[in-house]
């Protein structure tokens, strides 16, 4: 047994050691283990909790990042490790840690009698007190690895998302943790709960936050100030680089965190002079039409692309199907029709290999302001499903609507409408900008924001 220990004794440090120096925007930490570890333990200066952390098979003579990772309320995924619904499998979050270079830190709450009857959540009890726990825990994280803070990303699902946006950034340890990177709200994120600290400009124009959410969730449809919209649009007033996701029939029952914080992560999170390659789907949109289904995206690859769906699990070369090449931008939208109404469809895009690049379902029927956004160089292509009834539909783009009432489009058609600003907005390659779409009384129906392609 004495043997045995000096044995893994040896093995630990070896592996400690192998940590390469720190780099320009490191935290300089050093004497972590590199390996996986469940169910740790950890002390604070007032609660006591667990965490997962897995930091092995990461390349570290790169720029090795950190993702934070908050559950929802009861935290079936992290107290079941080894299940897919979050951290296991290709697309679990250990994986996509993996794949980006980055440590993945997975707190559990310190409130274990959470009176929402799940048993532990954030957003209730003492969440001041436990977001202090966090960060502290968080800090002692980047004290054991070099890790950058200009690689962070910090996402969470219901409770998680409420910890993020209503305590983890107006108490400022975002701030204090990361330099650049991304904060991701899955199905809920409201306002502040907490006096906010001030925010440094270099923070808000560095660190995007984006909310993801289902257009059937009551974290969507609520205006509370718990919902995605008060979160939203308190920090997009606060000058916040935002963006809001809205899936077309989705409720808050959820299994995709992992896909979704790797497109943020792929899409905001700074590789580093050496880092690893973005994937070949920078990020896409799909949208349920009367007739079928429009794919969006922006791939990073030349390539001649399919898009397949099919009313069944897809297997081989089979269902409906429509291919096109990316064009000079690496833009691509693709529409199938002829689907049969009041069925929901699953549907595939693949590579010219017939490599599965992205995949799945679209809902029995499109949702009222459903819409794709795909950005050009001096402009915006819109679809968007106007509801019957509305009289007028206007698209509105502007670089902030505080200060300008940018450019617009209308159109008093319903169903399916497109909205193209390439031939009048004349944009500016590489800007970010705002757009709303209005229905007939003013009243915005859907917005966010979406960068020019250079």
């Amino acid at each position: 047994m004495t043997w045995l220990l000096r044995v893994l004794a040896a093995v630990i440090a070896a592996m400690t050691l192998a940590v390469s120096p720190a780099f320009a925007a490191s935290t300089g930490g050093s004497g972590g283990p590199l390996t996986n570890r469940t169910f740790l333990s950890f002390t604070g200066s007032q609660y006591t909790s667990e965490y997962h952390l897995y930091a092995a098979g990461l390349d570290w003579t790169k720029p090795v990042g950190l993702l934070i990772y908050a559950d929802g309320s009861g935290e079936y995924g992290l107290k079941n490790p080894g299940s897919t619904y979050l951290l296991a499998g290709t697309n679990g979050l250990i994986a996509v840690a993996k794949r980006n270079n980055m440590v993945l830190l997975t707190p559990l709450s310190p409130n274990k009698a959470c009176s929402d009857g799940d048993g532990s959540c954030w957003y209730l009890g003492d969440p001041v007190g436990y977001t202090k726990w966090a960060e502290e825990l968080v800090t002692s994280v980047q004290r054991l690895y070099p890790l950058e803070t200009a690689r962070v990303a910090f996402g969470g699902y219901s409770s998680g998302a409420q910890l993020t946006t209503e305590y983890w950034v107006p108490s400022g340890a975002a701030q204090r943790t990361m330099t650049d990177g991304v904060l991701v709200a899955i199905s809920y994120g409201g306002s502040p709960k907490m006096t906010e600290v001030s925010y440094a400009s270099a923070f808000k124009g560095n660190v995007h936050i984006n909310w993801n959410t289902g257009s059937q969730d009551a974290a969507y449809t609520t205006t509370s100030a718990y919902g995605v919209k008060a979160g939203y649009n308190h920090y997009t007033g606060r000058g916040f680089a935002t963006s809001l996701d809205v899936i077309s029939g989705l409720g808050h029952a959820r299994s995709d965190f992992g896909l979704v914080m790797e497109a943020q992560i792929k899409e905001h999170v700074p590789a580093g002079s050496t880092g690893p390659a973005p994937g070949p789907v920078d990020h896409h949109a799909v949208m349920r039409t009367p007739a079928g289904m429009i794919f969006a995206a922006h791939l990073n690859k030349a390539d001649t692309y399919t898009l397949r769906a099919s009313k069944s699990p897809l297997t081989g070369q089979v269902g409906w199907y429509e291919y096109d090449p990316a064009d000079a931008l690496g833009n691509l939208r693709l529409e199938l029709s002829s689907f049969e109404a009041g069925l929901p469809y699953y549907w595939r895009l693949e590579s010219s290999t017939g490599a599965v690049l992205v995949q799945g379902q679209v809902p029995a029927a499109p949702a009222s302001w459903n819409h794709t956004l795909l950005p050009t160089r001096v402009g915006a292509l819109f679809d968007v499903f106007v509801p019957s009834g509305t009289s007028r539909t206007t698209v509105r783009v502007s670089s902030s609507f505080s200060t300008s009432s940018g450019w617009s489009l209308s159109t008093t058609g319903t169903g399916m409408q497109q909205f193209d600003f390439t031939p009048s907005a004349r944009l500016t390659p590489g800007q970010r900008y705002e757009y709303r779409i209005e229905n007939g009384s003013g009243t915005v129906v859907a917005s966010g924001t979406f960068t020019t392609r250079w």
